[in-house]
């Protein structure tokens, strides 16, 4: 591999370990989402929440961040290349053209590099300046337009940026790339408080787009623009409600409401009627189903909560346990502890109940206040494992049960029968004496503690 390819290499490696936002964009933390009517199986969850669930205009947890970071997956892939000598399976061999430059260039590069590792990034445009001018090949030249504009960026020349950004949007080719350069330039009129043209662009740039990562990452991004102005939300709002007022099947409309109701106003009820149209155009979302169930235990709802589970159950009989403890923890919820337990016992006891439905059974009886109850079964369910990791995992739950009954003594008796039966396993025996630990804590007896 030539020593210009490598300094390539070098030169990303550095930008990633000083922070260097080669491709600043609005990162929609959007966990992956199945595919419309796929069934999530539900796993032993919390009876007093839902699973988070996002729909195609939700982020999960980051809707209004903007976030640098250090290049595109696809300028990662470049220098990868550039480190082994090109593509994969290929041998390369320098051009005459690269090596009539490489040597000038290389000692360019060096020198920015070495002023943007000292954050001397005024010193560092003048040589990446020098170094794209006899540059011909195009992935070295975006790699280095974009460490130019980063540093352009971080000097407050926003508009010199800006013309570099355009020039790389205007020759993006996949939607990613292009999602990511207009969010960039979204930022950089931002930094210059231009939130009309920060709109102008991502919106633009969506119509262009077709694939569902890059169109959420700039719908996230145009909710950050709006959230940035005072009013401005709430103007988008009311104009989106007038769109869907007009017209009830607009999803796109419907969709930027549920974004700005539920994730970022958490105001349920605005929530609850757009969430039922979606349901309704999109019957079986499996995701949206789930989110409405969030809104309805957080209207206080439990029985449409529970209709929902329920049709999951019909839907999906092979997700029966989960969903049965799902249905007796909402009656437990909505203050009807005896038909929570009575749908428990009846759905996941029984003498062929496998140790998971009994664990899944303790839980309503603990939700339900009967946490002897809850002890009983998990010994039960102890006793028909044979995984020897669950059943330390049962046995933690007993002492759990204990100690917030204030029964010290028997709960650190359990935890001691832990240590002795399980103990040879470095993760139990460790996680055995922090409860111990946290037990005499609790009885301020932490002096003299003997493990």
């Amino acid at each position: 591999m030539n020593s210009h390819k490598k300094l390539i290499a070098c030169t990303f490696v550095a930008v990633l370990l000083v922070g260097v936002g080669t491709a600043v964009y609005f990162h929609a933390r959007q966990s992956a989402k199945p595919a419309s009517g796929t069934f999530v199986p539900f796993r032993k969850l919390s009876p007093l929440r839902s699973p988070a669930v996002s729909t195609p205009a939700e982020s999960h947890e980051a809707t209004s961040a903007f976030v640098a970071e250090a290049g595109t997956n696809e300028a990662n892939g470049i220098a990868q290349r550039s480190v082994a000598g090109g593509e994969p399976g290929k041998q390369t061999t320098p051009t005459a053209n690269q090596s009539a430059i490489s040597s000038d260039e290389d000692e360019l590069l060096k020198e920015a590099l070495a002023c943007m590792s000292r954050q001397a990034f005024d010193k560092a445009i003048p040589p990446l300046r020098q170094a794209l001018d006899p540059t011909t090949d195009a992935q070295q030249r975006r790699m280095i337009q974009d460490l130019l504009a980063e540093c352009l960026m971080r000097t407050q020349k926003f508009d010199e940026a800006k013309a570099i950004e355009m020039e790389l949007l205007a020759e993006s080719t996949g939607d990613q790339e292009k999602a990511a350069t207009a969010l960039k330039l979204a930022h950089l009129s931002l930094q210059q408080m231009d939130f009309a043209s920060a709109e102008r662009i991502i919106e633009d740039t969506a119509k262009q787009i077709q694939t569902e990562p890059a169109r959420t990452q700039l719908q996230n991004g145009l909710l950050r623009v709006w959230q940035q102005q005072p009013g401005r939300l709430a103007q988008v709002s009311s104009n989106l409600e007038e769109k869907v007022a007009a017209d009830s099947t607009d999803q796109q409309s419907l969709e930027l409401l549920s974004t700005i109701y539920y994730r970022i106003q958490h105001d349920y009820m605005k929530a609850k009627p757009v969430y039922q149209q979606l349901v309704f155009l999109q019957p079986t979302n499996t995701q949206l189903r789930q989110t409405l169930i969030t809104i309805y235990q957080e209207t206080s709802e439990f029985d449409k909560a529970r209709g929902i589970y329920e049709e999951f159950l019909a839907e999906h009989p092979e997700n029966a346990d989960g969903l049965n403890f799902q249905i007796a923890a909402l009656y437990a919820r909505s203050g009807r502890g005896d038909d929570a337990v009575g749908y428990a016992e009846q759905h996941l006891g029984g003498k062929q109940a496998t140790p998971e439905r009994l664990q899944l059974l303790a839980r309503v009886y603990e939700v339900a206040g009967r946490l002897d109850d809850s002890a009983k079964v998990l010994q039960t369910a102890e006793a028909a494992e044979t995984n020897a990791s669950n059943r330390a995992e049962l046995r933690f739950q007993q002492a759990d049960l204990l100690t917030r009954q204030q029964r010290y003594e028997p709960a650190e008796s359990i935890i001691r029968t832990i240590l002795a039966n399980f103990g040879a396993e470095p993760s139990i025996k460790a996680r055995a004496n922090s409860e111990l630990f946290r037990l005499y804590q609790l009885q301020g007896k932490t002096n003299g503690i003997n493990f």
